[in-house]
């Protein structure tokens, strides 16, 4: 964490907010906990659609932090993060369905679920489009990982 966001002085922000700022380093690892935390009550299904809001700011603060850190996993995250607010997503295997059981069902409607899919789908397809080039179509990349790790005994 202190490599990524302690000590610097300059940090290559998103235009409309470049008033975002990191916490102290120790608030920050409060930061990372806290949405360990929530993504835990997000898999419980407890305290559900507060659980995905906080999560879904705090990723995104995470995310709005630094442009150079860019990272296309972590923004996936975020506007999945969203959906899950309002999606019915803790009906049913859920801490919220067994405190309050007028919420239980055992079924969702189906456009939560393709609302979900195609939110996926859309990067992953566009991501695979980029890649669409000489250098991935070598290998360039996975090369250049892989250098840096000759020594390991299953790789090297």
């Amino acid at each position: 964490m202190e490599y990524f966001f302690a000590g610097k002085e300059f940090y290559f922000t998103y235009w409309p907010l470049a008033f975002l700022r990191p916490w102290p380093q120790d608030f920050m690892y409060i930061h990372l906990v806290l949405m360990g935390i929530f993504a835990s009550f997000m898999l419980l299904g407890f305290c559900y659609r507060i659980s995905a809001a906080a999560f879904f700011l705090m990723t995104t603060y995470l995310f709005l932090l630094e442009q150079a850190r860019y990272l296309n996993h972590l923004y996936l995250v975020c506007p999945l993060s969203f959906l899950m607010i309002v999606l019915p997503t803790n009906r049913g295997f859920s801490l919220d369905g067994l405190l309050r059981p007028s919420i239980k069902a055992v079924t969702v409607p189906v456009c939560s679920l393709w609302l979900i899919r195609f939110q996926i789908a859309v990067p992953m397809f566009f991501g695979g489009i980029a890649k669409l080039n000489s250098d991935w179509l070598y290998g360039e990349p996975l090369r250049a990982w892989l250098s840096g790790s000759t020594g390991f005994p299953l790789l090297g």
